[in-house]
């Protein structure tokens, strides 16, 4: 286990503690789209910033964890 999914794991953590904290895990979402396409692929600066379609993979996982 990597830190990004440690820090998952406290985020959850933490979400139980407080009524109305949801997590949205971007970190599987974007571990399961690496192992179909290239980091340079889903990234806009090729360091650390998203491009539009893992904008939209945001919007998506956003909007399924506000919907529950």
């Amino acid at each position: 286990m990597g830190p990004h999914e440690e820090y998952t794991n406290k985020l959850y953590e933490v979400a139980k503690d407080y009524n109305g904290v949801v997590v949205a895990n971007m970190t599987q979402i974007h571990k399961y789209i690496l192992t179909r396409k290239h980091y340079r692929d889903i990234t806009g600066n090729n360091v650390n910033h998203p491009n539009d379609f893992v904008a939209r993979m945001y919007l998506q996982v956003l909007l399924d964890t506000i919907s529950k």
